[in-house]
C-alpha cells in the first residue's frame, strides 16, 4: 500500500461554505469545496474534455460541468450523468483525494 503524501493546499479560513475553489499545485488543478467542517478536494478538470469544474454549478455535493453539463458526485467522484445527457459511462470518475486538517491548514494527499 501506498504511504499517504499530504500536501498544503490553504489555510481552512480561506474556504467557504458551498463556494468553489482553485488551486494549482504543482501540475494538478485542484477544486475545493467546502461544508462545515468537512472538505472535499477533487481534480478541478473535467474528464470529458478538460473544462474547469471550478466555473460550474454547484448544487448540494454535485457538480455541473460548465461546458458539456457532465455531473460529478463530488464526495465520491461517480459521474451521474455523462456530458449532454449521455451515459455516466461514457466518461471516467473524478479524481477525489483524501484531505485532513492540521493548524488549521487544509491538506490533501495529491
Amino acid at each position: 500500500m501506498q504511504k499517504a503524501l499530504f500536501t498544503r493546499i490553504c489555510n481552512r479560513s480561506e474556504i467557504q461554505d458551498y463556494e468553489l475553489y482553485r488551486f494549482d499545485i504543482g501540475d494538478k488543478a485542484l477544486l475545493v469545496m467546502r461544508d462545515g467542517d468537512e472538505f472535499i478536494v477533487t481534480s478541478a478538470i473535467c474528464t470529458h474534455e478538460e473544462s474547469d469544474l471550478t466555473l460550474g454549478i454547484l448544487s448540494d455535493k454535485t457538480i455541473t460541468c460548465p461546458l458539456h453539463q457532465a455531473k460529478f458526485d463530488l464526495e465520491s467522484g461517480i459521474v451521474l450523468s455523462g456530458p449532454d445527457g449521455d451515459s455516466p459511462d461514457s466518461i471516467p470518475r473524478l479524481k477525489i483525494f483524501e484531505t485532513k486538517i492540521e493548524n488549521e491548514d487544509l491538506f490533501a494527499d495529491l
